[in-house]
């Protein structure tokens, strides 16, 4: 069911009196605190912009065509070990926020079946009620779908840190061979 057909569905069965009936209910009520109280204290375009930020200020990515030593190597490595620290920090506080949304949205759907199954049509699909039921937690569920786009690219950031964690060991090691070669000469 597309989206235009769930809208006309809503209008004939009392979607807006549902909408109505809702906005004086406490459970629901207590949702959109939820909603609200996430989106105000996670600027996700901001920690997006801050990660996006810490990735391009690594100076590992500078060390091609350069002819490192092995204290720029070690430099290199401990800011990307620090920049990669703030960027899980990120993504666990997003994984509570996720998992506290997530679960906030199925309580508030459970919530109106329990409670208002009267005032839905009947669906013969699940995927049918629970396309019904998503119009009434539309916030949610896009906040929900924002912070899982923002820990994908922190998990993305971070393997890339990670890989390069593994190149700059093996460059700091090649300057060793390179060292021990030369003091037996």
């Amino acid at each position: 069911m597309n989206k235009k057909e769930l809208e006309s569905k809503k209008k004939i069965v009392g979607g807006d009196a549902l909408f109505r009936k809702l906005a004086d209910d406490d459970a629901f009520k207590k949702y959109k605190r939820i909603v609200k109280s996430i989106k105000e204290r996670y600027d996700l375009e901001a920690l997006m912009e801050e990660a996006n930020s810490l990735h391009a200020g690594r100076s590992s990515r500078n060390l091609k065509g350069t002819n490192p030593g092995g204290q720029k190597i070690a430099d290199a490595a401990l800011l990307d070990g620090s920049y990669r620290s703030r960027m899980s920090q990120i993504m666990v506080n997003l994984f509570r926020q996720r998992d506290l949304l997530d679960i906030s949205i199925q309580a508030a759907k459970a919530h109106i079946v329990k409670n208002y199954s009267d005032k839905m049509p009947t669906y013969r699909t699940k995927i049918e009620r629970s396309n019904f039921l998503d119009t009434y937690v539309a916030t949610g569920v896009s906040l929900l779908s924002n912070i899982e786009s923002v820990i994908r690219c922190l998990e993305l950031l971070i393997k890339d840190i990670d890989q390069m964690s593994f190149t700059l060991r093996l460059s700091y090691q090649c300057v060793e061979l390179v060292a021990d070669k030369r003091r037996e000469i």
